[in-house]
């Protein structure tokens, strides 16, 4: 396949091995790499929106300019509080300690031109996690990017930084490495000890998901549908509505369940789940709302989990095993019972495949080499009454089915979102 343009977004998860942000040289596709992506869109912007020449195609090992950004001067609404106090007495500092040529900016009401003939002859750029994150795009590669933050605790979420982790919980190495850029962290004054409730991606089991407790809620009134690989919550159904758009033209469901677990399947593909009049089956929505016929039932999807399907497995001397299928397993070339016993994971992997099977029966063969499973089909006590059945086959792996939801990730936006001070010494030393 051959692809005449490829979008390519900032989001670190874009390239979904850590390896490809943190090892500039390694493409995801051949012959590519992001280090060349970002390298051709800076010249793409320089060339056509720069309204100044470059000084160079890059940025010197000692910087001669800098760039504040303090976010002193806010939209009226503003909520999210990351205004730097003290940057006027910082600044002052700066200009009398240092050689560079210190400017100060605002970004409010500035053209993408004006931004792009600012940065690209910038050498240092000293600001705040936030939207800003963007302009890295306009700086010439060797550029410094100095990062207001608290080390061990906030850093661990700005794009650009070595600490950032991504929402399953791995180091990326920071996009500074794929764009070329020396970024340095400056710690910002009193700093706070991590919160408690900073947490990545993990699994708990699917009953005690937020998803779950808050459709439990008095009065929720939402309805939950539990089936891997989604755990979604629906809105209670609305009469007279309908989306304008099918998600599968061709699918419809007898049953409300059925077409619920299908939609959360589906993912951001499926919104809705509607039914006609009487007799009509459920079909599967997606698009902009619209007004039905009354008879029209709309169910609305509210949010989704992912979710999985794990087992564990323990051993009972007190169940017998009601054989289904049996299977021949022969030891590895080594000719040893205990490579033989181990594959008893290969029984266990095919009874985790086969909704019917229970539990597996392991035993070796007469010749002590080779191994022998039976999938059960069903599980019985080997107690009856007051009598205990001794002939029944005994040390039985019984399989427990596990359904686990995704927790969706909590960074420590209270600690992010703060006003802030910094000592100008942070940066001199």
């Amino acid at each position: 396949l051959c692809f005449e343009k490829v979008g390519v977004t900032l989001l670190p998860t874009t390239a979904h091995s850590v390896k490809a942000w943190k090892l500039s040289a390694r493409s995801p596709v051949h012959g590519w790499s992001y280090a060349g992506v970002f390298s051709e869109i800076r010249f793409g912007l320089w060339s056509g929106f720069s309204q100044r020449t470059l000084a160079a195609p890059a940025a010197p090992a000692c910087p001669q300019t800098a760039l504040i950004y303090a976010r002193s001067k806010l939209l009226p609404g503003t909520k999210k509080s990351r205004t730097w106090l003290n940057f006027e007495p910082f600044l002052q500092v700066m200009r009398r300690s240092t050689r560079l040529q210190w400017e100060q900016v605002e970004f409010i009401g500035m053209t993408v031109v004006e931004e792009v003939s600012l940065f690209s002859n910038v050498d240092l750029f000293i600001t705040m996690p936030g939207a800003q994150w963007a302009k890295v795009l306009f700086l010439r590669p060797n550029a410094l990017w100095l990062e207001t933050l608290c080390p061990g605790v906030t850093d661990s979420f700005s794009w650009l930084s070595e600490r950032f982790i991504s929402r399953s919980g791995g180091y990326t190495g920071g996009m500074s490495v794929s764009l070329g850029l020396r970024y340095r962290i400056v710690p910002i004054e009193h700093c706070p000890p991590p919160s408690p409730k900073v947490r990545y991606i993990t699994w708990l089991p699917w009953k005690q998901h937020p998803i779950v407790a808050e459709a439990a809620r008095p009065g929720s009134r939402r309805i939950l549908s539990a089936s891997p690989p989604a755990l979604c919550s629906y809105f209670a159904p609305r009469r007279g509505r309908d989306l304008v758009g099918s998600a599968v033209p061709s699918l419809s469901f007898e049953t409300q369940e059925e077409a619920l677990r299908h939609c959360g399947r589906l993912g951001a593909e499926c919104a809705a789940i509607v039914k006609g009049e009487s007799g009509y089956r459920w079909k599967l929505r997606r698009g902009a709302s619209r007004f039905a016929s009354p008879a029209t039932t709309m169910l609305m999807k509210d949010q989704c989990a992912a979710m999985r399907r794990q087992f564990a497995w323990n051993i009972s001397n007190h169940l017998a095993c009601i054989p289904g299928s049996a299977a021949y397993h022969s030891s590895s070339s080594n000719n040893s019972s205990s490579s033989a016993v181990a594959d008893c994971s290969v029984c266990q992997r095919r009874c985790e495949e086969d909704p019917r099977c229970e539990g597996v029966k392991c035993q070796t063969g007469e010749d002590a080499f080779s191994l022998r499973c039976v999938l059960c089909n069903g599980l019985e006590s080997r107690w009856s009454g007051s009598s205990y059945n001794t002939t029944a086959q005994s040390n039985v792996l019984v399989k427990h089915e596990i359904w686990e939801a995704i927790m969706p990730e909590w960074i420590d936006w209270h600690t992010f979102n703060q006003n802030f001070n910094v000592q100008p010494e942070e940066v001199l030393k």
